[in-house]
């Protein structure tokens, strides 16, 4: 079933409790698997609750904060999808498609609370973010273990530039 976000909670916080060895600690996969499954359903509450228990554990990525920020705008919860994009700026995480895409929610979230400067401010900070040069992208296999993939790397670079397309797309047609 799709909607169960307290039994996905209660397997959370047993995750990150240090007192039950005999489940894994939870990482940023876990992290990001368990804020996608509330996006696609809506569940704000839990994924707040969440997000405000991994702060000691640094798990969040620019994926992480991403998610947060478009559950936060499908809540129409501006003011919190601003503060954690100032938080992505301000973080080692911050990447390029992961801040425009911000940006493009909030602006988003601005038109339909009918907020024509916010939405406009969105805007213009995702084109800024796009109009940066996106990096090559060399990666490792998966986890890191098979060393330097060329295959994967251009892969990526691939997915990079279609999303990079599609966020100044979607900008265009917000505007």
């Amino acid at each position: 079933e799709l909607s169960r976000p307290a039994e996905a909670q209660q397997l959370w916080d047993q995750m990150v409790d240090p007192e039950d060895e005999q489940v894994e600690q939870p990482n940023t996969r876990t992290l990001n698997a368990f804020i996608r499954g509330c996006l696609t359903i809506g569940e704000f509450r839990a994924a707040e609750t969440v997000w405000t228990k991994v702060r000691t554990l640094e798990l969040a990525d620019c994926s992480s904060y991403e998610y947060m920020i478009a559950l936060s705008c499908q809540a129409l919860w501006v003011n919190r999808a601003v503060n954690l994009l100032k938080e992505l700026q301000g973080s080692k995480v911050n990447e390029v498609s992961s801040v425009a895409g911000a940006g493009v929610n909030i602006a988003r979230a601005a038109v339909l609370l009918n907020n024509p400067v916010l939405a406009a401010r969105g805007i213009k900070f995702a084109r800024r973010a796009l109009a940066r040069e996106a990096p090559e992208t060399t990666t490792t296999g998966k986890r890191g273990r098979d060393g330097v993939s060329e295959a994967r790397g251009r892969s990526s670079t691939m997915f990079s530039k279609h999303r990079r397309k599609t966020l100044w797309e979607a900008a265009g047609r917000i505007e």
